[in-house]
């Protein structure tokens, strides 16, 4: 109970320092074999190890806020997982580092996709989704990939029933 106390004081920490226009480089965990799933916004894609059949509803719920951007410079760079709404879609925007997770989706959003390199889907704050393949599910906070190493905090997904 002390570990997982002391971690959410350092997640704490680091939202404030991003806050206040500073950087935080952390080493976050990245892999997860049941509910509920961490997704770090600062990991370019989280294997969930949940397994999903092509074609069958998926039920989830979403919380957490993803920072994507230093706030000092990029105010509205926060998000739940609907993603931003102050600026153009992932990608849309002169001079963006080409590819995102999922192009033309919202910075920030929940994204997902089936295999190691299957292709990506918004999920968003939706309460279920439909995947377009059978294997295992891969999650990741919207952005310009290899751009992960300024995102902050996350979100926490939960999946009923697992």
């Amino acid at each position: 109970m002390r570990k997982q106390h002391l971690y959410q004081v350092v997640r704490l920490f680091a939202v404030l320092a991003v806050l206040a226009g500073g950087t935080v480089a952390a080493v976050p965990r990245v892999q997860a074999a049941a509910s509920p799933v961490r997704v770090p916004a600062g990991v370019e894609w989280v294997r969930t190890g949940i397994i999903v059949a092509e074609d069958q509803e998926v039920y989830l719920d979403t919380q957490g806020v993803a920072i994507t951007a230093p706030l000092a410079g990029y105010p509205g760079a926060i998000s739940g997982p609907d993603g931003q709404v102050w600026n153009l879609g992932c990608g849309e925007y002169t001079g963006a580092p080409p590819p995102c997770a999922l192009e033309h989706a919202p910075y920030g959003a929940l994204v997902g996709r089936v295999g190691p390199s299957g292709e990506s889907f918004l999920i968003g704050g939706a309460s279920s989704f439909i995947p377009p393949a059978s294997g295992t599910l891969y999650l990741t906070v919207n952005d310009n990939l290899g751009s992960y190493w300024d995102n902050l905090a996350g979100f926490t997904v939960r999946f009923p029933g697992r």
